[in-house]
């Protein structure tokens, strides 16, 4: 008797959504607040978890699954619409996951690290209909970790940014001042790495006292532990 067959990527899709979820879960600093079914360039919207309370601090996630074989590199290469990539930019910490059959693994790539690669190539990438996505890096609990840290970073410079708008003079000028250096420090610590000397200056024992207790945490943790490497 013929019956109706699943389709393999219905099949893929939902083990990747499967593989996301369950890290996700595990992370316990995270939790799902939004499956998109709609599919216009986000299937997830992820909120930060602080002390057991949610924080409405949000990533965008792309959830992408591949069963092909692995680069010479190890890498995974993915092609998606540039489309979907002009839409995940929208959201400031965007970034794509890619589910491995094979491998039953999670990678990850943030769309600012997509977007800086063919920034420096010499094609016009702009006018492409797609664009490949390069996964090396594993997708962990560090590493859902060190986005807590630059999204609440995010957040709390957003707030200063508020507060200093109604200040003026010179007071406004510091304030905003360090605003951007924590965002600086924020964006090494998830994308990127970080010079020796501002690392040393940044971890000594006054830093905390500058009010970014989540940065000056995690560039303590990062001078103990191995650089994961860019994205």
């Amino acid at each position: 008797m013929e019956l109706p067959k699943r389709d393999k990527n219905h099949s893929l899709e939902s083990k990747a959504e499967a593989a996301f979820d369950k890290l996700i879960a595990d992370s316990g600093c995270f939790l799902v607040q939004r499956s998109d079914r709609k599919d216009y360039g986000t299937d997830y919207q992820i909120e930060v978890v602080r002390d057991d309370m949610a924080t409405n601090a949000r990533l965008h996630v792309q959830l992408k699954g591949t069963g092909k074989t692995p680069n010479a590199d190890g890498s995974i290469s993915v092609a998606v619409e540039m489309a979907n990539l002009n839409y995940l930019r929208m959201q400031a910490y965007s970034f794509y996951v890619c589910y491995h059959e094979p491998t039953e693994s999670l990678k990850f790539r943030s769309a600012e690290a997509v977007t800086r690669q063919y920034q420096r190539s010499e094609n016009d990438w702009m006018q492409q209909n797609t664009v490949t996505v390069n996964f090396i890096e594993p997708l962990t609990l560090s590493v859902l970790e060190r986005l807590v840290v630059v999204r609440l970073d995010a957040r709390n410079r957003q707030r200063h940014d508020d507060d200093g708008s109604r200040s003026a003079g010179r007071g406004q000028f510091r304030w905003r001042s360090w605003s951007v250096a924590e965002g600086l420090v924020a964006r090494w610590l998830a994308f990127g790495t970080l010079p020796t000397t501002l690392h040393r200056w940044l971890c000594n024992e006054r830093w905390p006292l500058y009010g970014f207790p989540h940065t000056a945490c995690a560039l303590n943790h990062r001078l103990a532990t191995p650089n994961p490497g860019t994205v």
